[in-house]
């Protein structure tokens, strides 16, 4: 709608202008045409006149060579008479002044000839008498000596030219109407071919892939622009199928690799598991742990415990456990850190009891928490803080490890999340691929288990501390 009142005040401000020019150029025109026409008229009436007189002139002197004596003043006096009859228009005047005698010998107006002086055979003027102006047009005839005018009220001209200008003003009127109602019918046309192109390009960048535009329009400019805007969406959904092929080609590629690559961990980690004898470390850690009491060390008999059921809980089981098992190695690997760095971090679980049942992946939060205090809280200078939570929206389960260690920059924030979705290493530098490998091998196993839906998520503010989200179906 506004489209189409945009188009219609430029066809007004286009039309107004033009009408106007024309108007102003046609009447000027017409008036010219109009003054032309009187004065060739009357030229061509005084043309019939001065004939007239040469005709009588010629007679006369036919005769005299013919030996007939005629007065010449007779002779003039009878074409004067003659011409004492002659009509033109129902106003207009005949004027004959010979210069001889400087007398009118049609009518008693003498002012328009005696009072100037008139250097030209022929010519027009105007004059004024009786409070009435004419418009003159005079002739000599040298042979008599004789001035002949014509002349006509200005009032008459005027009358015949207004009826001209009244037609021309209305032909004018219709003409502009007609223009308008022409210019109102073609802007609505193109203001609605142009407001569906509109529409259909917005379709298109929402999102809408089966986008054509129909050839209703009036004008080749127009059918030539929607013919390429078909061909463009054309080519760029061909190019998007091909991007997309080849994208989900290449996911494909990698999901295969990655699942090759887990395979081989796990093979190689149950390999490892059969190799090991679970009673000699059993009873290793157990020997420690008796020497400590023995000795009367409670760090050492901690360290021993901890370890023995950090050993159980990774070799032992299915990759299923429940979220408390998770909870509770992360619980016991915490208090070996803390041994080791004298109580320098503080752990808080926030899981409700209720969650605590689902089971879940192993090994996916506790690799979070160590990703933690290597990389944020270690480095720090004084005490951290790690915070677990969880919470359930439906059918899923969404865990959150917070640490107010030493953070990371927005744009290695971005690149690792980049790299999240990618399932690669290829937006992280050196430094930062080293210490995100473990993190983007935690959301390629939730993703290869659960589906693409789910996985991590990374916030982080520089010297502020970072926040991990893992997404999982509950289960």
């Amino acid at each position: 709608m506004r489209l189409q009142v945009e188009l219609n005040l430029i066809y007004g401000s286009i039309l107004i202008v033009m009408a106007v020019s024309t108007f102003t150029v046609g009447i000027v025109a017409l008036n010219r045409i109009l003054d032309r026409s009187v004065d060739r008229l009357m030229a061509l009436e005084m043309d019939a006149i001065i004939r007239d007189i040469h005709d009588a002139h010629e007679s006369w002197n036919e005769q005299e060579d013919a030996g007939v004596v005629l007065d010449m003043a007779a002779v003039q006096r009878s074409v004067a008479t003659s011409l004492r009859t002659y009509a033109y228009t129902d106003v207009g005047e005949l004027f004959v002044v010979s210069r001889d005698t400087m007398q009118n010998l049609r009518t008693s107006i003498r002012a328009p000839f005696t009072s100037r002086r008139i250097p030209d055979d022929t010519g027009f003027f105007w004059f004024r008498v009786s409070n009435e102006t004419f418009l003159a047009h005079y002739q000599t005839y040298p042979p008599w000596e004789w001035t002949v005018a014509l002349a006509l009220p200005q009032r008459e001209i005027y009358a015949e030219r207004a009826t001209y200008t009244a037609t021309f003003i209305a032909v004018s009127l219709a003409a502009m109407i007609i223009a308008a109602l022409l210019s109102l019918s073609l802007s609505r046309k193109i203001a609605g071919s142009l407001a569906s192109t509109v529409a259909c390009i917005h379709d298109f960048q929402t999102g809408k892939t089966d986008v054509h535009l129909d050839f209703n329009a009036n004008t080749r400019e127009l059918v030539q622009l929607k013919s390429g805007i078909n061909t463009m969406f054309g080519r760029i959904n061909e190019r998007t199928e091909e991007l997309l092929a080849s994208k989900e080609e290449r996911l494909y590629i990698q999901r295969r690799l990655y699942e090759e690559e887990l395979r081989h961990k796990e093979a190689a980690i149950s390999a490892l598991q059969g190799q090991i004898n679970p009673h000699f470390l059993y009873n290793t850690l157990e020997c420690v742990n008796s020497i400590a009491v023995l000795e009367d060390v409670e760090e050492i008999q901690e360290i021993a415990i901890g370890l023995s059921h950090l050993f159980k809980y990774a070799i032992k089981g299915s990759k299923f456990v429940p979220v408390s098992d998770e909870l509770a190695s992360i619980e016991r690997y915490m208090r070996i850190q803390n041994i080791r760095f004298l109580d320098k971090f503080e752990l808080e679980i926030a899981v409700p009891d209720d969650l605590r049942d689902y089971r879940m992946l192993k090994f996916i939060l506790q690799p979070l928490v160590e990703n933690s205090v290597y990389h944020g809280l270690e480095p720090k200078i004084g005490p951290g803080h790690i915070f677990i939570s969880a919470t359930q929206t439906g059918p899923v389960l969404e865990f959150t490890v917070t640490d107010d260690g030493m953070g990371m920059t927005n744009a290695a924030q971005d690149a690792l999340n980049a790299s999240f979705e990618q399932g690669s290493l290829i937006n992280l530098g050196e430094d930062q691929g080293d210490r995100s490998i473990g993190l983007i091998n935690i959301h390629e196993r939730i993703r290869l288990v659960y589906g693409d839906g789910y996985g991590l998520h990374a916030e982080s503010e520089e010297g502020i501390g970072t926040t991990v989200s893992v997404r999982m179906p509950v289960i």
